[in-house]
């Protein structure tokens, strides 16, 4: 995955900012989190470091099945024992992360929706 400016891929990462947009954008001023595109230049993503764990904040674009060992070899690489997902749509996740062995951690009920939190153990 390459390092890019937030402003380049803000636009494709719409989709996947919903009701977080502001508290990613000031993760990424404050260097928290960084956004990246995938070798294949079909998803835009940002990242962020938790101890161990590398959270994928947020992923928009196409064909996640295409980069998904693109991103877990990111997550190896650096030294992260795990990955984390959040996701409004866990069908799409699901579909995209096929044959790969992701836990279900949580599910986070607001008044509109329903985020579940998913891992994976690299």
């Amino acid at each position: 995955m390459t390092p890019v400016n937030y402003q380049r891929v803000k636009a494709m990462l719409a989709p996947a900012l919903q009701g977080g947009k502001r508290r990613i954008e000031r993760e990424i001023e404050k260097g928290i989190s960084k956004a990246y595109l995938t070798s294949h230049r079909n998803l835009a993503v940002v990242v962020r470091p938790e101890g161990r764990e590398l959270v994928y904040v947020a992923v928009a674009g196409s064909n996640l099945k295409l980069s998904v060992d693109e991103m877990i070899a990111f997550a190896k690489t650096r030294g992260f024992s795990s990955i984390r997902f959040h996701t409004k749509h866990p069908e799409r996740l699901k579909k995209g992360l096929a044959g790969v062995p992701v836990e279900l951690v949580e599910k986070r009920q607001s008044l509109f929706s329903t985020e579940y939190v998913y891992r994976f153990y690299l």
